[in-house]
C-alpha cells in the first residue's frame, strides 16, 4: 500500500457521506540511552514527557491551540491546551516511536514523528499557514445550528461586498452557530476569523463559534484581517543530538518529493483515476530513495531505523516481482515480528503493509493476512482492505476485488467507513457499465411550469444519453463539479448543437438533501442548474445505486444501458467521454 495508492484513493474518495528525518550525528546520547531497551518493545516506562511552546507565525501566542501525540497504544491518549502564554506539557506511559501533532486557530497543522524515553523531549514550535490565492476566490461559509457532530451543516456563500469584505446574514432562533470557512486555506476549511469562542473540528482545523444578535448571525471576511498565507512553519528541539532530531530530515524530504508529485499530477489534470494511476506512478523516485538509504546507513538507533525504514517503503510503487534482495531484508526488518499491537501498525500502517508482502519469507504474507481478518484494529485492517479494493478496480482485476470485497463486508468491519463506501464497488452491483438503469420514480423538484409533471421515471430518459448527477447543496465536491456540468450542458444539449446520428444529451440531477428548498434556493442564488431535477433521501439513493458517497454519476443510452459510472465520469473527463460517446451512432 504505497503513497501512490493514498493519493489515488484521496482522488477517488473526494466525496461526501451521509454522515457527514536526520544524518550526522553519532548515536549515544542521553536521549538515545533512555530509549534503548523500551523503544521497538513498545514497553512502559515511568513517563515520557514532551514540553516547550507553541506560538503563531508572529511569534505570538494563539487565542487556541493544542498539542497531541498519536499513535500511541490502547487506552492511551494524550491532548493538552497551550497556556496563553504559549507554554505546553504532556506526559504518558508511552516510550518509543509516537506522532506529534500541534493545531491552532488561524494556522496549518503540524504533525512530526518522534521519540519518547526518559530525557523529556523539548520542542519550540512556530506553527505556518495555509497558501492563499489572490485574489479570493469564492467563499462559502459551511454553518451548524447545532452540535456539529449530530446534525448536516448548510452551505452558505459569502458574497463580495464594495468595501472588500465577503459576508453573509443568517437568520436564526438558536443560542449559538458553528461555522467554518473554504475557499481562503487551500482544500482546508477553517475557522472564520469572526468568533466569540472557537472548537476543535477533529481534522487539524477549527470552528468558529459565534453568538446571534437580534436573531440573526452576521459573519463578515475581511482579506486585509487575515493571517499571510504560506508563512513556513520552524521547530527547534531542546537537544539536537536527540534521535527525533534524525528524524525530521528524512521525512522533510520525503515530504517534498510527495509535493512535486502532487503538482504534476495536478498539472496533468488526468481524465480517469487510471490516467492519475500512470502519472504518479511514472513518477522517477530514485534521488529521493537513494538519500533516504543513505539516512539508514549512517543511523544505528532502532526506533529512527524503522522511521526511515517507513519512510523509504511509502515512496512511490513497488512490484514484489522485482523487489531487490536488499529491499527485502529491509522490508523484514521494518516489520519485525508483525506483532498485532506493534506501534508500526498505528504510525505507518501503509509502510508495514508493503514491506509485508516484500519480505522473502512467505509466512509474514501470511500472517499479514490473518492480522487483516482477526487482530489488528477494524478501522486499520479497512483501510487496507478497501485500498486494496481501489487498487483492484484500478487494474481491471476483478478477482482481487471481489477477494478484498468479501472480506471487508463482514460484521468485523461493520461500524467503519470502510464498510459503506466499499459499497460502490460491490461486483454485482446493479449500477454498472453495460447493465440496464433499474426501474425508479423520483419526485420531480417544481420548475415553474404549472404543467410540468411531478414525478420523473424510466421513461423520461428514453430516447436521450442522460448524466444522472447525484448531488447535494451541502456537499462541496458535488458544488465543485457545478461549472463542468454546465459547461457540458451548454455544448451538448440538443438546442445548442445538433449532430449526426442525432443524438440528444440530458442532464438528471437527483438531489439527496432533506427537502427541495435547499434546491430551489440554490439554484437561485448559486448556480442555475436548467437541466432536470428529482429529489430522493439519502437512504433511497444509497439503496438504489448502491453507494454510500456523494457526488456519484451515471451515463446513460437512449435504451436505459449504463456506459460508464463514478468514477470514471467525473468533472475532468465528462467532456471527453461525451464527445466521443455523442459522436457515435445511437443503438438501434
Amino acid at each position: 500500500m504505497s503513497r501512490t495508492t493514498l493519493v489515488l484513493a484521496a482522488l477517488l474518495l473526494a466525496s461526501c457521506t451521509k454522515g457527514t528525518s536526520g544524518q550526522g550525528t553519532t548515536p549515544g546520547s542521553a536521549a538515545d540511552k533512555a530509549v534503548d531497551d523500551a523503544t521497538d518493545s513498545n514497553q512502559p516506562l515511568t513517563l515520557s514527557v514532551v514540553e516547550g511552546t507553541v506560538i503563531g507565525h508572529d511569534g505570538q501566542p494563539l487565542p487556541l491551540a493544542h498539542v497531541r501525540l498519536l499513535g500511541l497504544g490502547p487506552g492511551l491518549s494524550d491532548e493538552t491546551r497551550v497556556s496563553s502564554d504559549g507554554a505546553f506539557s504532556l506526559s504518558t506511559p508511552h516510550a518509543g516511536l509516537a506522532r506529534v501533532e500541534v493545531t491552532g486557530v488561524d494556522h496549518a497543522q503540524l504533525t512530526m514523528m518522534v521519540v519518547l524515553g526518559k530525557a523529556p523531549l523539548k520542542l519550540d514550535i512556530r506553527l505556518g499557514t495555509y497558501e492563499r490565492e489572490t485574489p479570493l476566490p469564492t467563499l462559502t461559509a459551511t454553518v451548524w445550528t447545532d452540535d456539529p457532530s449530530k446534525s448536516r451543516p448548510t452551505q452558505v456563500t459569502l458574497a463580495p461586498r464594495k468595501d472588500g469584505t465577503y459576508a453573509a446574514e443568517i437568520k436564526t432562533e438558536v443560542e449559538r452557530v458553528w461555522y467554518q470557512v473554504s475557499g481562503f486555506a487551500g482544500s482546508r476549511i477553517v475557522n472564520g476569523p469572526r468568533a466569540d469562542a472557537y472548537e476543535y473540528d477533529g481534522g487539524g482545523d477549527y470552528r468558529s463559534i459565534v453568538l446571534p444578535s437580534n436573531g440573526v448571525v452576521r459573519l463578515v471576511v475581511d482579506p486585509r484581517q487575515l493571517v499571510p498565507g504560506g508563512r513556513k512553519k520552524t521547530v527547534k528541539l531542546g537537544d539536537p543530538q536527540a534521535p527525533t532530531a534524525r528524524i525530521g530530515p528524512v521525512l522533510a524530504l520525503a515530504e517534498t518529493e510527495n509535493e512535486r508529485v502532487a503538482e504534476r499530477l495536478h498539472a496533468s489534470n488526468p481524465s480517469s483515476p487510471q490516467e492519475a494511476q500512470a502519472v504518479v506512478s511514472g513518477y522517477d523516485w530514485r534521488s529521493v530513495r537513494s538519500a533516504t538509504l543513505r539516512a539508514l546507513d549512517d543511523e544505528k538507533h532502532p526506533a529512527v531505523r524503522r522511521a526511515i525504514l517507513a519512510t523509504y517503503f511509502d515512496l512511490g510503487s513497488y512490484d514484489p516481482s522485482k523487489a531487490t534482495k536488499e529491499d527485502r531484508t529491509r522490508a523484514k526488518e521494518l516489520i519485525g515480528s508483525l506483532a498485532a499491537d506493534d506501534v508500526g501498525w498505528r504510525l505507518f500502517s501503509t509502510a508495514m503493509v508493503a514491506a509485508a508482502e516484500l519480505s522473502d519469507d512467505p509466512r509474514d504474507r501470511e500472517r499479514l493476512e490473518l492480522l487483516l481478518d482477526k487482530s489488528l484494529p477494524p478501522m486499520l485492517a479497512g483501510e487496507v482492505l478497501f485500498t486494496r479494493i481501489i487498487e483492484a478496480s484500478l487494474n481491471g482485476d476483478a478477482q482481487s476485488l471481489r477477494n478484498a470485497y468479501t472480506r471487508l463486508r463482514t460484521k468485523r468491519f461493520a461500524k467503519t467507513p470502510y464498510f459503506f463506501v466499499s459499497k460502490q464497488y460491490d461486483p454485482d452491483r446493479a449500477i454498472q457499465a453495460g447493465q440496464k438503469f433499474p426501474a425508479f420514480e423520483f419526485a420531480a423538484i417544481a420548475s415553474g411550469n404549472p404543467r410540468a409533471s411531478k414525478t420523473i421515471t424510466n421513461e423520461d430518459l428514453t430516447g436521450k444519453v442522460v448524466l444522472v448527477d447525484l448531488w447535494a447543496t451541502w456537499c462541496k465536491p458535488c458544488v465543485a463539479e457545478m461549472d463542468n456540468l454546465h459547461a457540458a450542458y451548454d455544448k451538448y444539449r440538443t438546442k445548442r448543437k445538433k449532430r449526426k446520428g442525432g443524438r440528444t444529451f440530458e442532464i438528471l440531477s437527483v438531489s439527496v438533501d432533506k427537502g427541495t428548498a435547499e434546491v430551489s434556493k440554490f439554484r437561485k442564488d448559486r448556480f442555475p442548474m436548467p437541466w432536470m431535477h428529482g429529489h430522493l433521501n439519502f437512504d433511497d439513493a444509497g439503496e438504489l445505486f448502491g453507494i454510500a458517497g456523494i457526488p456519484y454519476a451515471v451515463l446513460v443510452d437512449e435504451q436505459g444501458t449504463i456506459l460508464a459510472t463514478s468514477p470514471r465520469v467525473n468533472g475532468a473527463s465528462l467532456d471527453a467521454l461525451l464527445d466521443k460517446v455523442l459522436a457515435e451512432p445511437a443503438p438501434k
